[in-house]
């Protein structure tokens, strides 16, 4: 069992009367106060653009930024690909806004699934201009937004991690990742350590999947998932439970505390942490520092030579 989560600007300035300047003008005192109620420092006020206020969801993993630029509200969000695509009403297309058609989103949703599959993140990127200050407060879901396009961020995969993998493959261990990462995002990392190969047509299992999958069909089958993402401490351990029940003996790389329930399931605890704190130290089996794959292997090489 393998589980890993593959995871100054010019400021503004203030006049004689302590009053910020935008764009050389003076900014109305009631958006000065409004950005301390919502303790937005100072910082926040850009050359030419002011954040009124930002929210980050967990849940859906949507940031909504609500920043003052040229006399307009600008409504930014950022998040999954399916969450964003599904707040838009339109898009834009050499430069003009057009309306979205159904059609439009699915195929737009299957190219960033596409560029998920290279990239270790793809994020929508959706706007709305609005001549007042959006009602609603930052934990808003705004809709009638206009899709802007994609952002792919690629992180090289680390070498020993790579290496973990292949030798483990080697010695006929199967390895699995069960990461925090979105569903595509962590299919895309599993292809790129060769967890799962270029031409499998499975994808990751989800919170949402894992709830909705029959469980016999599952440990049946069990062989065939090998990339699971976000689920609960509780899935995490009730899938090393399943492994062991079929007479496997199972490891797991986590993260610390967070980790705790998957952890105390495995037969072997491999926990990465620099600082470990005392039940860390105590509970685990071995201590990764530096997210020092290569020890896996070795631990393993030397327990088959014992």
């Amino acid at each position: 069992m393998f589980s890993a989560c593959m995871m100054s600007a010019p400021g503004g300035y203030a006049d004689g009367n302590n009053s910020i300047l935008y764009n050389g003008k003076s900014i109305e005192p009631s958006l000065i106060d409004a950005a301390d109620t919502l303790k937005i420092s100072r910082s926040g006020v850009l050359k030419d653009s002011f954040v009124v206020y930002h929210h980050f969801d967990v849940t859906t993993g949507i940031s909504n930024a609500v920043i003052l630029k040229d006399q307009r509200y600008h409504i930014v969000s950022r998040g999954p690909i399916n969450a964003i695509l599904a707040r838009c009403s339109h898009r834009e297309l050499g430069g003009e806004t057009v309306f979205m058609h159904e059609t439009d989103r699915l195929r737009l949703r299957d190219l960033g699934k596409t560029m998920a599959f290279s990239s270790d993140l793809v994020i929508g990127i959706a706007t709305r201009v609005e001549k007042e200050l959006p009602e609603g407060g930052v934990d808003k879901d705004y809709g009638d937004l206009i899709f802007k396009g994609f952002v792919g961020l690629y992180t090289p995969i680390r070498v020993e991690a790579a290496k973990a993998v292949n030798l483990c493959a080697k010695a006929d261990i199967d390895v699995l990742l069960i990461t925090d990462e979105f569903p595509e995002t962590a299919f895309g990392l599993a292809k790129s350590v060769s967890i799962v190969r270029q031409e499998d047509c499975q994808r990751a299992i989800s919170e949402r999947d894992y709830l909705k999958i029959d469980k016999g069909l599952f440990v049946s089958d069990l062989h065939h998932y090998k990339v699971f993402s976000r689920l609960s401490s509780h899935q995490k351990q009730e899938i090393i439970r399943y492994h062991k029940d079929t007479g496997n003996i199972v490891a797991a790389v986590t993260q610390g505390l967070e980790d705790a329930l998957p952890q105390m399931e495995s037969d072997i605890s491999f926990v990465q942490s620099n600082e470990p704190s005392a039940a860390v130290r105590y509970t685990a089996d071995v201590l990764m520092r530096n997210h020092s794959f290569e020890v896996i292997p070795e631990c393993i090489r030397c327990a088959r030579t014992i």
